[in-house]
């Protein structure tokens, strides 16, 4: 049984669903705001630092996702793309800024011909990816974008909306 979460979540029937404390493993929270953490929560957490990634509950519960520089180095996009759709909320949106591949067929030659080696140096980056029409196919409606060269790529500034 899937639980409303967000802001117009009733926390109050959390408790029908969980056992006391479990919602905080059950319900995206911003990051230090909100309630106290559970001592299970405190547990779960205790003696991690760095950046870290928290994957849990998500189904279309989030109502903007950012990527920056993802797109690009995806191995594959479509399946980044299809999660982004999956944890987005109906009309939410995908903010994106990412290399673009080029309009100019013979700038689009050059790209594809540097990208293995790119690839190989930037963690998997591909500037000739057309990451646009990847957000299309993905089943996003393209609001704006903003195309630019920066360090002599293509980039492109975004927004996309889950219909």
């Amino acid at each position: 049984m899937a639980l409303s979460t967000g802001d117009s979540a009733d926390p109050s029937n959390a408790g029908r669903y969980f056992d006391s404390g479990m919602e905080q493993f059950h319900h995206p929270r911003p990051v230090r705001t909100g309630p106290a953490p559970t001592p299970q929560r405190l547990r779960l957490m205790a003696g991690l630092s760095g950046r870290i990634l928290e994957i849990g509950a998500g189904d279309g519960s989030c109502d903007a996702v950012v990527c920056s520089l993802v797109l690009c180095c995806a191995t594959r996009a479509q399946e980044t793309l299809g999660e982004v759709r999956r944890v987005l909320t109906p009309g939410g949106e995908l903010r994106f800024y990412e290399h673009q591949r080029s309009g100019n067929p013979a700038v689009t030659l050059a790209e594809s011909l540097v990208t293995p080696f790119w690839s190989r140096a930037t963690g998997g980056c591909h500037p000739a990816r057309d990451t646009v029409a990847a957000i299309r196919q993905a089943g996003f409606d393209v609001e704006i974008v903003d195309r630019f060269t920066f360090r002599h790529f293509n980039h492109v500034l975004g927004v996309a909306r889950r219909p």
